[in-house]
């Protein structure tokens, strides 16, 4: 009886003993030389540490692979993996914005015991100079840097854990571009992927027509009080007054509203829109279209182009910092400089006040042409023909180089692998139309029929703008139904949002809402009158 008592004693002896070492044991493999000897071929481990967030410990992992070396060109990922005590056995690997360069992990699911990566997509300056004549960057971004990083961050995982895992994508604008790109070209990569208001398609040619649009003189031009008055026009006609979904447009495109409706007539001059700013809401909601009449881009919604609050002072910069400029000056209430409507002026914005940044869309069509299409770094986007169709195929031809548009419909592989994508877009997206959300869903629907939403699903946000914020519930959490569907086989069949007072997460709730799979709609149940907050709670609604 001793002796067992003494071997069962010695057993628990050798279990604390391992137990207490498995936190040394994860110290003594994260560090470079142990890495790097068991990182892919293509990998170099540039530096490995433990460190801590909050009372999370993990190795935090900065590695790189060379794509180009005359070229300096190589990608860089960062690869943080909580101690094993605490690994949940998935794998976050997060998207990025704009045109990249930054890594970003999600720092918040880590401290949830989350493995999470993120690449710079192979360049770290800002805007798109990095691309100029650099062919072996630019494929990086359009499609390889997140496969490559993908492969060689499961290795390391791999040796690091060895235990079986759940690997995830979730990205929204470029991030979602590159989840869609995965999902396409390399399906296998990620058993699940959440792709946010993607930087699809055409984007960056619709950019330059919506700017040479609006950029075609003064009385084209719409400033804040034109983006108001369509604002509250639209709120009027569609946004449900006194209802359940008051201020909230819930299916734009069944909204009807006509910016001629609001044209000035004779002798007027004041709380209307001029001809030539009818033309350009026109010409936005209605998006680029080739000499042929084909449509190379998706309009835009009608709703929120302003999101104001009820006294109609801008909470967000809505279509001001996406399209039209001004956004800082409209936010703080100061007059707002017009840009230069000069042919010749490369700079519309800039030069006339440093301190007014372009809009979005400006920066980012001007970068691509003169980055990415022309590889000149003195382009001006101003003389841009738009109705020259050869030059529309040329720069068509460059954004959908080797699929990196993310437009192409067969997912046929990925949903053989029994993969799950879930798609979500903001109906008041003022950088990325949420209409081409909807093109790109039906596509793969038309392809794959009935059993779509077996493994594929669309979200749509009422009032939600681009990736955050917007006067409709812009605050959700994909992953966690995403996980609930891949591994449980639970598909999410409405995702509940929240919208914070002012947007400012530090401020209580004031709406929550659920987020109806497309083609659903939000539909209210609750009682009526709204009474008690009733309206503003997710439990009284439903999805039909």
């Amino acid at each position: 009886m001793c002796t067992r008592l003494w071997v069962a004693g010695l057993i628990l002896g050798f279990l604390l003993a391992v137990s207490a070492s498995t936190p040394a044991a994860t110290t003594s493999v994260c560090n470079t030389s142990w890495l790097n000897a068991h990182a892919p071929a293509n990998t170099t481990v540039d530096a490995a540490g433990v460190t801590t967030v909050g009372t999370t410990r993990y190795c935090q992992i900065e590695a790189s692979m060379v794509t180009n070396a005359s070229l300096h060109d190589a990608v860089h990922y960062e690869l943080d993996l909580p101690d094993a005590s605490v690994w949940n056995h998935e794998l976050e690997f997060d998207g990025n914005s704009g045109l990249a360069g930054k890594i970003k992990v999600n720092i918040d699911d880590l401290r949830r015991g989350w493995a999470v990566t993120s690449t710079d997509t192979g360049h770290k300056a800002p805007g798109g100079s990095w691309a100029l004549n650099n062919l072996p960057a630019v494929q990086d971004f359009a499609y390889r840097a997140v496969h490559n990083s993908a492969v060689s961050v499961k290795a390391l995982i791999h040796v690091f854990y060895g235990t079986p895992y759940h690997s995830y994508f979730d990205g929204c604008s470029t991030g979602g571009r590159q989840g869609l790109v995965e999902a396409q070209l390399f399906p296998g990569d990620f058993d699940g992927i959440a792709a946010g208001d993607p930087a699809i398609d055409n984007s960056a040619v619709d950019f330059s027509w919506n700017e040479q649009n609006i950029l075609a003189g003064r009385s084209s031009y719409l400033d804040p009080a034109a983006l108001k008055l369509v604002d509250q026009a639209v709120i009027n006609q569609c946004g449900d007054p006194g209802g359940p979904a008051e201020g909230l447009i819930l299916n734009p495109p069944a909204c009807a509203f006509k910016a001629s409706s609001l044209q000035c007539r004779a002798h007027q001059s004041t709380g209307c829109l001029s001809a030539g700013q009818v033309a350009s809401f026109n010409a936005i909601f209605e998006g680029l279209h080739d000499t042929s009449g084909k449509a190379l881009y998706a309009g835009y919604s009608v709703s929120d182009v302003g999101y104001f609050n009820s006294a109609r002072v801008p909470l967000e910069d809505s279509w001001a910092g996406s399209i039209t400029g001004c956004s800082n000056a409209a936010l703080t209430g100061t007059a707002c400089p017009l840009p230069s409507f000069s042919p010749t002026a490369s700079a519309p914005w800039s030069q006339t006040n440093p301190r007014i940044p372009p809009p979005i869309q400006w920066s980012i069509q001007n970068g691509f042409l003169r980055d990415f299409v022309f590889n000149d770094a003195n382009f001006n986007s101003r003389t841009l023909n738009l109705s020259d169709q050869k030059l529309l195929d040329r720069i068509t031809g460059v954004a959908k180089r080797w699929g990196g548009d993310g437009m192409n419909p067969d997912l046929d592989a990925f949903v053989n692998l029994n993969h799950k994508l879930l798609m979500f877009h903001g109906w008041s997206d003022p950088v990325l139309t949420p209409y081409i959300s909807m093109k790109y869903f039906n596509s793969v629907a038309a392809r794959l029929g009935g059993t779509t939403t077996d493994n594929v699903r669309l979200f749509m946000i009422p009032g939600g703008e681009h990736c955050v914020g917007g006067p409709g519930p812009n605050v959700f959490d994909a992953l966690t139904p995403l996980v609930n569907w891949v591994e449980n086989g639970a598909p999410p069949d409405a995702i509940v949002a929240r919208h914070y007072v002012n947007n400012n997460r530090s401020n209580p709730v004031d709406r929550t809402m659920p987020l109806c799979k497309y083609p659903e709609l939000p539909t209210y149940i609750g009682p009526p009158g709204g009474a008690n907050n009733a309206y503003n709670i997710a439990a009284n609604w439903v999805c039909q």
